[in-house]
């Protein structure tokens, strides 16, 4: 698809921020001005953009996702948005079709399968536009997807990957809501090259992450979709370390369940708030300046029961490459 006249005629010399106001954007922002640039500053919540953008002395554009012709209006000048408004299930697809109208190169923080698969679906109209679509440019997935795309180079006819990652760093309001929604879809494996729903339980093994075995299990995560498109390996686990005990284990259909009730979402999102009686900040700020939080990854592959070796990466906590991921991505 080819750019309107009208964005073919603009200027794209700017950076903008959509969903400036949540944590990972305020992290990105803070980074910015202080490398000397100036993104645009954007969102729906007019009060909450204004006041960011106030602090720093940048521009703001107050605008919401429901009309796609509008928000490419938006991006006339816009060589790069970094989106930043969750959950994406529901706000990412409308922003890449408007990047697209636009020209405009897309980038966002995800985790979620199906934005990235939904931004698969759309590569060959983006790159008719000359258009880069690139979620998932913060922890979700770039330490992971390191790991597979090195284990990719020392076995490329693997037919098996296994991702696993671990962290101390607590959770932005913005990644519980995300959260809840997933495990109300179910835990998640590729298998043969078709995503597979399967129990809480499935496989749990003891994962060596740094500082002794931990019990694993598999979670929904993004690589499920990212590893499987850059390695075209069929079968693919993701790990991370196990909550819940095996009672977790028993009931987590039960949870399932309940967690694709809308009320039941909103009720633990906001039980996330509160944490130790007081209200959890939007993200782990305090943690990160004291420098607590980190995080480890690492895989494997195989090809007909022939080990290519493992792959570790040893990083700070997640919001650390969260928040440059957009920054570097500019």
């Amino acid at each position: 698809m080819s750019a309107s006249s009208e964005t073919m005629g603009a200027i794209k010399n700017q950076w903008l921020i959509y969903g400036a106001n949540g944590y990972s954007a305020q992290l990105a922002i803070e980074k910015a001005v202080s490398q000397g640039l100036s993104p645009i500053l954007a969102g729906r919540n007019k009060a909450a953009v204004e006041a960011i953008a106030d602090k720093h002395g940048l521009q703001t554009r107050i605008f919401d996702l429901s009309d796609i012709d509008h928000v490419a209006e938006q991006l006339a000048d816009v060589k790069m948005v970094s989106h930043c408004a969750g959950p994406f299930s529901a706000t990412a697809e409308p922003m890449m079709r408007a990047c697209i109208k636009a020209a405009t190169h897309y980038t966002d923080i995800t985790g979620e399968m199906g934005v990235f698969d939904t931004a698969q679906a759309l590569s060959h109209e983006a790159a008719q536009a000359g258009v880069i679509l690139c979620p998932g440019v913060g922890f979700d997935v770039i330490p992971t997807d390191c790991v597979s795309g090195a284990l990719y180079e020392a076995m490329p006819d693997a037919t098996h990957l296994t991702l696993a990652f671990a962290g101390n760093a607590s959770l932005s309001q913005g990644t519980a809501k995300t959260s809840v929604e997933l495990l109300g879809e179910g835990m998640k494996i590729r298998r043969d090259g078709k995503m597979v729903t399967v129990g809480r339980g499935y496989k749990m093994r003891n994962i060596d992450y740094g500082d002794g075995p931990i019990e694993s299990s598999v979670i929904p995560w993004g690589d499920l979709s990212t590893a499987f498109y850059q390695t075209k390996i069929p079968n693919i686990a993701v790990y991370t370390q196990h909550s819940g005990g095996r009672l977790g284990v028993y009931l987590f259909p039960l949870v399932k369940y309940l967690l694709k009730l809308k009320f039941v979402q909103k009720n633990c999102q906001g039980q996330n708030r509160e944490k130790r009686g007081r209200p959890n900040p939007a993200g782990p700020r305090e943690q990160r300046h004291l420098g607590l939080g980190r995080s480890e990854q690492c895989g494997r592959c195989h090809q007909s029961g022939a080990l290519a070796g493992a792959q570790w990466l040893h990083g700070d906590d997640g919001w650390y490459p969260h928040h440059l991921g957009l920054f570097d991505g500019l």
